[in-house]
C-alpha cells in the first residue's frame, strides 16, 4: 500500500506512480504519476500543478516515462511539483479501436480529480495555496 504521508513534502527529483479507479468509469484506471522539481526555492512556499493527460496520447513518451515527465516540470517554472493523470496505459488493447463518439468528460474528471491533487500537495501550503492546484492543459505541445 501507498504511504500518502510521502507526499506532504517535497524531496528533490523523487518520482511516484500508481494506479487508481477513474471515477468516471470505474471499470478503468487512472495512471498518477507525481514528480517533483530537482530545484526548489527556499524561498517561497511550494506550488503544485496537475495536467490531464490528452486521450489517446497516454503511452506518448513525454507522458509515460519520467524523463518525460521532468521535460515537461522543467517548462514550467515555479511549479515544485507535477501531477500527472491519465488513463492506464496497460488496460488498453494490443490493437487500437476508434472510439464510436469521442468521450468529453475532462472537465467532469477535473472536478472528481481536483481533491486528489489537493491530497497530494505538500503540507507545507497554507489552506488557500492548498485548494489552488491548477489544472493545466496541454495542447498541440504547448501547456497553458
Amino acid at each position: 500500500a501507498l504511504d500518502v504521508r510521502i507526499f506532504e513534502s517535497i524531496s528533490p527529483c523523487r518520482f511516484i506512480s500508481f494506479t487508481i479507479p477513474n471515477p468516471i468509469s470505474p471499470l478503468h484506471l487512472l495512471r498518477v504519476a507525481v514528480l517533483d522539481s530537482p530545484v526548489h526555492s527556499t524561498d517561497s512556499s511550494p506550488r503544485v500543478a496537475a495536467i490531464l493527460v490528452p486521450k489517446h496520447r497516454e503511452t506518448d513518451w513525454i507522458f509515460s516515462t519520467e524523463s518525460g515527465h521532468l521535460q515537461l516540470l522543467l517548462n514550467l517554472p515555479g511549479i515544485s511539483r507535477l501531477v500527472l493523470i491519465g488513463d492506464d496505459g496497460s488496460d488498453f488493447p494490443t490493437v487500437y479501436h476508434r472510439p464510436i463518439a469521442e468521450d468529453n468528460d475532462s472537465e467532469r474528471l477535473e472536478q472528481r480529480l481536483k481533491p486528489l491533487a489537493v491530497a497530494l500537495s505538500p503540507k507545507t501550503l497554507s489552506g488557500g495555496e492548498i485548494d489552488d492546484v491548477p489544472f493545466l492543459i496541454f495542447d498541440d505541445n504547448v501547456v497553458s
